[in-house]
């Protein structure tokens, strides 16, 4: 916590300093990087082991959380790979900006 009776975060603090070494700012942090990882993971069609990555407590009621008692490794990182996969583009040529890759992702989702 720090003087201003704020909760600090090391991993918040740290992604902030990777992003002024990179030159980005602005209203970008921690948070955003997890939205877009939850987004774009979603995509994956395999929300059990995205919300697995992402630390998320099954809700109640889920019945199948209850009795599951593990997740593939292979299915955690198809949805890594899938992600990645969005970032960096294969294809021939430039990579799409951030903002193509999110007008895409938000035309895709409708």
């Amino acid at each position: 916590m720090n003087d201003n009776g704020t909760v600090v975060c090391g991993v918040t603090q740290q992604f902030k300093k990777f992003l002024a070494t990179l030159g980005i700012n602005g209203s970008r942090g921690f948070y955003c990087l997890r939205r877009g990882f939850e987004t774009i993971g979603g995509d994956s069609r395999d929300q059990v082991a995205v919300d697995h990555i992402m630390g998320h407590a099954p809700a109640s009621g889920d019945m199948g959380a209850v009795y599951r008692q593990r997740i593939d490794d292979e299915r955690l990182k198809a949805v890594a790979q899938h992600v990645r996969d969005w970032l960096f583009p294969k294809a021939k040529g430039k990579a799409p900006s951030a903002k193509s890759r999110t007008r895409t992702s938000r035309r895709e989702s409708k």
